[in-house]
This record gives C-alpha cells, structure tokens and sequence, in this order.
C-alpha cells in the first residue's frame, strides 16, 4: 500500500525522545529552545516560537498581530480550515479571495479587489508548499501585515528566501505527515522581536516575569520537550528529506502531461503532497482507480465557502456554487492530491501516474 503520509522514524528518533522521558522533565525546556534555534538558522530569520501545534501557531499568530472583533482578514477561498478557524477565534470578519488556479495560492488581483479601509490582515498559504506571489502581494497590501501559513511549506524557497519568512509573521506546522515531524507541533516565525515578545507571553498563558504573573490573556500553547526533541533528531536530516522530495516531484513532472501540473516557476518548492489536475469529470474515476491499486489520495481541499462551519459563522451571502470564486470552483472539481513523503520510491510514482493516465484513457475498469 502506498499511503498518503508515512513517517520515518528512526532509532535515533527514538533515542532522543526516550532521553527525555528518562530525564523526567516533560515540559517545555532548553530542548525546545535549542530546536527553536536550530530552525531559526536554518530559515535564515532571527526569532522562532515553538508551539504545541500548527494551529496553535496560527492563534499566536492572529493575537501577535492584534486581530480583534470585527477587523476584516483575507484569506485564500481554498486552504486547510486552520486558518480560518484561527480568524473566527479572534471573531474577525472574514473575507475570502479567490485563487488562482495555476498555482493553488491566494490571488493577488482578488485580493487588491477585497482591500477596504478596515482590512487588518491578509493570510496567505503556501499551498502543498507552492508560495504565494508575495512580490505582487506587497505591491498592493499598502502596508497591511501579511500572515504566511507554511504549515506545509518546509524546505522550499521564493527568490531565495526560506518559506515561511515572506510573510510579516509566518508558521510552520510538524504534523505527522509533514516534511519535519514531532507527531503534532508548530513555529510561529518573524523578524520583528516585539512580535516574538508578545508570542513567547500568548504561548505560555499570558505570564511574564514572575510565576503566575500574567499581562495576557494567552494559552497553553507550549511545545513538550520530548516533541522538541523528536522535531531536532528529525529536522538533523532535513537537507535528506528535501533531496528525497525534489527528486519525487521531479519524476511526477517528468512524466504528468503539462495540462495536469501546477505552475510554480516562481519558486522552488519542497513539496508536502503532489497536486495534479484532471478533468472534473473524470476525478472521481481516477480517484477510484487509484484506491484499487491501494494508493491514498486526498481532495485538498474543499473550498471555505462550501465547510458548513465557516457558513453557520459568516455573515457573507455567499453561493453554494462558487459562483463569486470561479478560481476555486474549478480547482476544487479537478485537484487531486497525491503521496509524496520518504517511503515513496521512483518507481512506486511511476505506478501512481500509469495508474491515473490509465484511468483517464479507459484501460482501467472501476
């Protein structure tokens, strides 16, 4: 079976988080501190904040950068619910942009077009790990904060810059699946050391200074020293775990006909999933013939418009059928997710692509 997501974890791995259980100090301590530093050097960018998650990154995020009732945040009209549900957390109001459907990102045209004098945000995701145009994107945001979601960006780069730095405050995510894994954690990233002040008080339930005295109302938000020890034994290989990934993305490129590729000739990518386009009307076929052959795929992901959480929370009149987001009606209809980690091997992507061109041409029977 060739699933979507399957961790290496290695003797080493297990080594360095069996210490710390061995030590008997479970809590956040100079382990998180030396993975925070670590990450910091290598994504070039002077303060990092380990959280206990992805998401919880983001809601250090939106509190860092003072988001509160009523402020309009845009974000991309498909992305992972976690920064919208981080945005509703702060009671903002939210605005969706479309997408531009070469690249997967948030577009930078729609968003100018959604710009008004009460806009405080504009969250960007790095989908699958392809930047944003964040050339475009600080053109037009007139100075406005622009949060960039790389929860699933690790490794790659637009021009020449480590993603998540583009952004005035960015995250990393460290789920199981992730290019760099702790089982679940996050990294709040940023230049700005007022930011990482505040981040460093919203992560550890608004306390400064003197225990049990607190200036926020914050959270626990803390990484646990064996998950900071799990995320350095990993993150030790993450020039392998990037080689590893470019040459899958390579040999997925090399053999999908260009009308089935993203465009991301404007960055270089560390690719967390591969995404490839086929006909709306053929997806479900393809999708199907793949599990067959025991190959997880994923439909990432569905539009925020269409997530009964976000239409029970907004007060947008927005359409069921996407109508006002044509970039994300038709993504969503065509996009399919495909396995790219380190147990996948050249040959285990050259079956997945005659899997799906089979599909689409006829010779697999459903």
């Amino acid at each position: 079976m060739i699933r979507f997501g399957d961790p290496v974890i290695t003797d080493r791995d297990l080594e360095a988080v069996t210490s710390v259980l061995r030590s008997g100090w479970l809590s956040m301590n100079k382990i998180t501190k030396q993975f925070e530093e670590e990450v910091a050097d290598f994504l070039g960018v002077r303060y990092t904040v380990a959280a206990s998650s992805g998401s919880s990154a983001l809601d250090i995020a939106f509190q860092v950068l003072e988001i509160q009732s009523g402020d309009e945040v845009i974000l991309p009209a498909i992305t992972y619910f976690a920064p919208v549900a981080s945005a509703a957390r702060a009671k903002a109001k939210i605005v969706l942009a479309d997408i531009d459907q070469t690249t997967g990102t948030i577009d930078p045209e729609d968003v100018k077009r959604k710009i008004t004098s009460n806009t405080r945000l504009i969250v960007t995701v790095d989908y699958a790990g392809i930047s944003a145009n964040y050339e475009r994107l600080r053109e037009i945001s007139r100075g406005i904060p622009i949060l960039e979601d790389g929860a699933e960006a690790l490794g790659g780069t637009y021009c020449n810059k480590r993603l998540p730095t583009l952004g005035d405050v960015g995250i990393l995510s460290f789920h199981s699946i992730k290019q760099v894994t702790c089982g679940e954690g996050g990294m709040v990233v940023t230049n700005n050391s007022r930011f990482v002040d505040h981040a460093r008080v919203v992560r550890n339930q608004g306390e400064l200074g003197e225990k049990y005295h607190h200036i926020r109302i914050g959270n626990n938000y803390r990484m646990p020293e064996y998950v900071a020890a799990l995320g350095r034994s990993q993150f030790a290989r993450i020039k392998v775990k990037i080689y590893h990934r470019k040459m899958l993305e390579q040999t997925y490129s090399s053999l999908l006909p260009a009308t089935m590729k993203l465009s991301y000739r404007h960055c270089d990518p560390c690719l967390f999933f591969y995404p490839v386009l086929v006909q709306s009307e053929c997806r479900d076929k393809v999708v199907q013939a793949l599990n067959k052959m025991n190959i997880e795929t994923r439909l990432a992901f569905k539009p925020v418009y269409l997530q009964p959480a976000f239409r029970s929370y907004s007060s947008q009149n927005l359409s069921l059928d996407g109508s006002k987001f044509p970039g994300a009606d038709s993504f969503w209809s065509r996009i399919i997710a495909l396995p790219l980690h380190e147990r996948i091997m050249k040959k285990d992507v050259e079956v997945i692509v005659e899997t799906i061109m089979s599909a689409i041409s006829g010779e697999v029977k459903i």
